[in-house]
C-alpha cells in the first residue's frame, strides 16, 4: 500500500464523525435507488403474474392458420414456444338456466397451449386424451347445469350461423341463429376450471377445454396458435414480419398487448418514449438529490485536507497521486456505503410490501393464490450499485480536479477559502436591528459562499422535496373525495339489458321496499340525447355560461344550435306522484319535466349553483335527436352502420326547482325526467334501443344489508344477470389507494428529508468545526460566548430564512403544475398544505438551531492558544 493510500486511510480514522456520516449518505442514496428500482421490480413482476394468470402467458397469436405453419413457428429461433388449439365446435343440447348464453364452445389444447392459455383448475384434472373434458365452474354456478368430475356427457358439437353465415363462437347470442352440421362426442368429465380469461363476458357460449389429437388434423385445417417469443421486448417490430412469412393477414394477428407492456413492448413509440422518459426523469431526480449530498461531503473533506494536500505535493506527491487520494476516499466510503445500501433498500421495501400486502390484494383484486411478494432483480440490483456508482463518481470528480490543481503555498496557507479581493460592506440595518454580532456573522458569509451555499442548497432540497410532495398527497386526496361527493345513493343495482334481468331487478325492488336496513329505493333508466336549442326555455346566464364553455354549439348538419340532454325515465306511478308533488299533472304522462338546478365550476375552480330554466315560458315543444346505427352480422361479427339523425317532438310540461332523489345536476348537459311509457315512446320514435332500469339505494346500516343481499333469492344467485355496485365499497377502495400512495409518497419524502437532513447535519457541523480557529480568534479579542451565541444564532436565522426565500417559491411552483395536471380532469381550487408548509418552516429552524448548537457546544471547554496553535483535524 502506497504512503498516499496510508494517509487516505488514517484522515478517514481520525475524522471518525464526518466519514459515518458520509457512509451513511451513500447507504441512504443507494437505499432509495435500491428501494425504488426494486419497488419497480416487484410491482412489474406482480402485474406480470396477474396479467399471465387472467390473459394468458402467450405473447401473440395467429388466429385461422393453417395447421402445416405450426412446424414452421417452432423452428424460429425467435419463437421459444407454440402451443396449438383447435375449435371443436358449440353445442345447445346442454340446456342452461342462463338465456344468454345458452352454448358450450369445445376448445381442443395441446400441452403448450395449456401452458399459454390462461387454464386454471379448481376440481379434478386436465384432460390428457381428446375423450377427456374439463368444463367450465360458471357453466354450474351461472349455467345451472348439474356436472361432476367423472359423468360422461354427449355433446352435440356445431358450427354457429345466421341465416346461413357462420357465426363466431365468442360472440354474443344473436336471435334466430342455429347450430349446423352437429357431430355427437361423448366425453368424460375429469376436471373443473375457472371461466377463462379469453371467454368474453357477453359471448354466448361457456368454454371447456379437450386435449388435442395433432395426429388427425389434416395440413389445411385451421388453428389458433399462440407463441412465446425468446425476446417479447421486439414483438411489435418481429411479428408483422413473421406473420408476412407464414401468409397471416394483420386481422389474423392478435397481440398480448397487456403482458407485452411489462416487457417495455408498446405498439406506439410515443408510449414507449414516454415511458422511457418517465423513467429516466425519476432517476435524474434521485440522482441529482444523492449528487448534492455525496458531492459535500467530499468537497468539505477536500476542503479540509487543503493543508496535507499542500503539504504533500511540496515534497514531490504528482497531482495524479492528489487526485488517487480523494478517488481512493470515494472507493473506501463507496464499498462500505453501496451494500449496506443495498440490503437495506431491498429490505426495507420488502418489509413495506409484507405491510401493505392484504390492501394491494383487495385492491387489484388479485386472482388464484397469487401474491405481491419481493422480486429482487438481479439486472436492476446492479443497475442501482452502478447508478450509485457513478453518484459516488460525479461526486467526487470536482473536489479531486480542485485539490490537484491547487499550489502547494495556497494549499498550506489555505487563503483560497476566504476571499479577501474587494472590501465586504457593512449593513447598517442589520447591524442596527440585530446588533455587531450578526453584521460579523454575513461578512464571514460573503467571504465564504461555498459552504454557505452547500448549505443554503442542502436546505433547498429538502424542503423543495417534503413540501411538493405533500401537495401530490393533498390533491390525491381532492381528486378522491370529489369523485364521490354528489352521490346520494350507497347503492347501484343494474340489470343486463335482457327481459330474464328487468324481472329480476322488479322481484328485488318489490323485496326492499319493505327492508330495515334501507331509507329510500328508487328505479332509474338514464340516457341521453341531444336537442334544439330553445333560449325562451333558459335564463341569459345559462346560456351564456354554456356557450362560453361550448356545451352548446352548432350543428352544421342539423342546421341549428344544439345541447345535451341527461334523459332520466321514473316508474309510471312514481312519476304520477311526482307531478302532483309539483301541482303539474299529465293524465296521459306525456311530456318531459326539466331540472331547473345547475351545478357548474368555472376555469377557476369557483362553484355557480343556479337555477338555469325560465318557468314562465312553460309549456313548450321541444325537438329531440338521436344518432341512429343500422346493425348487421357480418362475417360472424356485429357490424353498425351510420344512418344519420332521426328527431322527435316532445312537450316540455314543466320544471323541478329542487332535484329529486337519484338525479343529479350536471356541469354540461340539462336533466329531464319523463315516466317510463314516454320513454319507450321516444325510443321508438327515435329508433333507438330502450336502456336498463337501475335501482338506486340509500342504506341505514351497509353491513347489515350487504349480509342481507348475500342471501337474497335472487341478488344470491350468480346466474341473476343483476350488477350490484357498492359505492361503500368504492370509498373503502379510494381510501386504501390513499394509504398505499401515501406510504409510498412519504417514505420516499422521508428517505430524502434523511439524505438531506445528513448533508445539512454533515455541513453545519464540519464548518463549525473547521471555524474553529476564527472562533478562537474572535475570543480571543474579547467576544463573549453570548455574543458568539448571537452570532451563531443570527447565522442559523438568516440560513433558514435564505432556505426558504428559495425553496417555498419552487415547491409552490411546482405544487401549481400537478394541480393543473389533476385539474384537467378534477375541478377544485388551487390550495396549499399550509400544515406541512408551517411544520416544514418550524423545522428547518430547529434543524438549523440544533446542529449549530450541537457543533458548539464541544468547543466552548476548548482552549483558545491551543485551538489556533492546531489544525482542523
Amino acid at each position: 500500500m502506497s504512503i498516499i493510500s496510508r494517509l487516505t486511510q488514517k484522515h478517514l480514522w481520525s475524522n471518525k464523525r464526518r466519514t459515518w456520516v458520509t457512509i451513511i449518505g451513500v447507504i441512504l442514496c443507494t437505499a432509495m435507488i435500491c428501494a425504488v428500482s426494486t419497488l419497480i421490480g416487484s410491482f412489474r413482476n406482480y402485474l406480470m403474474e396477474c396479467d399471465k394468470y387472467s390473459s394468458g402467458a402467450y405473447h401473440v397469436s395467429f388466429s385461422a392458420m393453417p395447421y402445416e405453419k405450426v412446424p414452421q413457428l417452432q423452428a424460429n429461433a425467435e419463437v421459444s414456444s407454440v402451443g396449438t388449439s383447435y375449435a371443436m365446435g358449440v353445442c345447445n343440447n346442454i340446456k342452461t338456466e342462463n338465456p344468454e348464453k345458452p352454448y358450450i364452445y369445445v376448445m381442443a389444447l395441446d400441452e403448450a397451449a395449456e401452458a399459454l392459455l390462461p387454464v386454471h383448475l379448481v376440481e379434478g384434472r386436465l384432460p390428457q386424451t381428446p375423450n377427456e373434458i374439463a368444463l367450465p365452474q360458471h357453466l354450474i354456478t351461472n349455467g345451472g347445469v348439474s356436472v361432476s368430475v367423472g359423468q360422461t356427457i354427449t355433446l352435440s358439437l356445431g358450427q354457429r350461423t345466421l341465416d346461413g353465415e357462420p357465426l363466431s363462437a365468442n360472440m354474443r347470442y344473436v336471435e334466430g341463429e342455429s347450430i349446423a352440421s352437429p357431430v355427437n362426442k361423448t366425453y368424460t368429465v375429469v376436471g373443473v376450471i375457472e371461466r377463462m380469461g379469453t371467454e368474453s363476458y357477453n359471448s354466448a357460449s361457456y368454454i371447456g377445454i379437450t386435449a388435442l389429437n395433432s395426429a388427425a388434423l389434416a395440413q389445411d385445417t385451421p388453428v389458433n396458435a399462440y407463441l412465446s417469443l425468446a425476446h417479447p421486448s421486439n414483438a411489435y417490430h418481429l411479428i408483422p414480419g413473421l406473420a408476412q412469412s407464414l401468409g397471416i393477414t394483420e386481422e389474423h394477428t392478435n397481440y398480448n398487448a397487456g403482458l407485452l407492456a411489462y416487457y417495455g413492448s408498446f405498439a406506439s413509440n410515443d408510449t414507449d418514449l414516454t415511458f422511457t422518459s418517465l423513467a429516466v426523469i425519476v432517476i435524474a431526480l434521485i440522482m441529482l438529490g444523492s449528487v448534492s449530498v455525496i458531492y459535500n461531503a467530499f468537497a468539505i473533506s477536500a476542503t479540509e485536507r487543503k493543508a496535507q494536500f499542500g503539504l504533500l505535493a511540496s515534497v514531490g506527491a504528482t497531482q495524479k497521486q492528489i487526485r488517487k487520494s480523494v478517488w481512493l476516499e470515494g472507493l473506501t466510503v463507496g464499498a462500505i456505503g453501496i451494500p449496506l445500501g443495498i440490503g437495506l433498500g431491498i429490505g426495507g421495501i420488502g418489509i413495506t410490501l409484507k405491510l401493505v400486502q392484504s390492501l394491494l390484494l383487495d385492491l387489484f383484486n388479485t386472482p388464484g393464490q397469487l401474491a405481491l411478494t419481493l422480486h429482487v432483480s438481479p439486472t436492476l440490483t446492479l443497475l442501482a450499485a452502478v447508478i450509485a456508482a457513478v453518484t459516488i463518481a460525479l461526486s467526487v470528480y470536482l473536489p479531486a480536479k480542485r485539490a490537484s490543481k491547487t499550489s502547494p503555498i495556497e494549499a498550506i496557507r489555505t487563503t483560497q477559502d476566504i476571499k479577501s479581493a474587494g472590501r465586504v460592506h457593512a449593513n447598517r440595518l442589520t447591524q442596527r436591528v440585530f446588533g455587531f454580532e450578526a453584521n460579523l456573522a454575513l461578512k464571514q458569509m460573503q467571504r465564504n459562499r461555498k459552504r454557505y451555499r452547500t448549505t443554503i442548497f442542502s436546505l433547498f432540497i429538502s424542503l423543495v422535496m417534503f413540501l411538493s410532495f405533500s401537495s401530490f398527497v393533498d390533491y390525491m386526496n381532492v381528486a378522491a373525495n370529489m369523485q364521490l361527493q354528489t352521490a346520494d345513493y350507497d347503492y347501484i343495482i343494474s340489470s343486463n339489458g335482457t327481459e330474464r334481468s328487468a324481472q329480476a331487478l322488479l322481484e328485488v325492488y318489490d323485496d326492499v321496499q319493505s327492508n330495515a336496513y334501507l331509507d329510500s329505493a328508487v328505479l332509474r333508466a338514464t340516457d341521453g340525447f341531444s336537442f334544439k336549442l330553445d333560449e325562451a326555455l333558459f335564463t341569459p346566464q345559462t346560456l351564456s355560461l354554456f356557450r362560453e364553455n361550448q356545451y352548446i354549439g352548432y350543428d352544421s348538419e342539423l342546421g341549428c344550435e344544439v345541447w345535451y340532454m341527461s334523459l332520466y325515465a321514473l316508474p309510471d306511478a312514481e312519476y304520477d306522484a311526482l307531478l302532483a308533488g309539483q301541482g303539474l299533472s299529465s293524465p296521459d304522462r306525456s311530456g318531459l319535466v326539466l331540472v331547473s338546478p345547475f351545478e357548474f365550476r368555472d376555469e377557476e375552480g369557483k362553484m355557480h349553483q343556479f337555477n338555469g330554466v325560465n318557468p314562465s315560458a312553460l309549456p313548450r315543444p321541444l325537438t329531440l335527436f338521436s344518432w341512429n346505427e343500422i346493425h348487421t352480422v357480418e362475417n360472424g361479427e356485429d357490424v353498425y352502420t351510420a344512418d344519420g339523425y332521426v328527431s322527435a317532438d316532445v312537450n316540455v310540461i314543466g320544471a323541478l326547482q329542487t332535484l329529486p332523489s337519484a338525479v343529479f345536476p350536471s356541469s354540461t348537459s340539462i336533466s329531464a325526467l319523463c315516466s317510463e311509457s314516454e320513454y319507450r315512446s321516444l325510443c321508438q320514435s327515435l329508433k333507438s334501443e330502450p336502456l336498463p332500469f337501475s335501482l338506486y339505494l340509500t342504506a341505514n346500516d351497509t353491513e347489515a344489508f350487504d349480509a342481507w343481499m348475500a342471501e337474497h333469492p335472487v341478488l344470491g344467485k350468480e346466474r341473476s344477470g343483476l350488477n350490484v355496485y357498492s359505492l361503500a365499497a368504492m370509498v373503502a377502495e379510494n381510501e386504501r389507494v390513499l394509504f398505499i400512495i401515501s406510504i409510498f409518497c412519504y417514505g420516499f419524502i422521508t428517505l430524502m428529508m434523511l439524505i438531506s437532513v445528513t448533508s445539512v447535519l454533515n455541513t453545519i457541523s464540519t464548518n463549525m468545526q473547521l471555524r474553529k480557529k476564527e472562533f478562537a480568534m474572535l475570543q480571543s479579542v474579547g467576544m463573549t460566548k453570548r455574543a458568539m451565541g448571537r452570532m451563531l444564532r443570527f447565522e442559523s436565522f438568516f440560513y433558514g430564512v435564505k432556505a426558504l426565500l428559495y425553496a417555498l417559491p419552487v415547491s409552490i411552483g411546482i405544487s401549481y403544475l400537478m394541480y393543473c395536471l389533476f385539474a384537467q380532469s378534477f375541478s377544485f381550487p388551487f390550495t396549499l398544505p399550509w400544515m406541512q408548509y408551517l411544520g416544514a418552516v418550524l423545522g428547518v429552524f430547529l434543524l438549523i438551531f440544533a446542529t449549530m448548537w450541537y457543533a458548539t457546544r464541544k468547543m466552548r471547554k476548548q482552549s483558545i492558544v491551543e485551538t489556533i496553535r492546531q489544525d482542523s483535524i
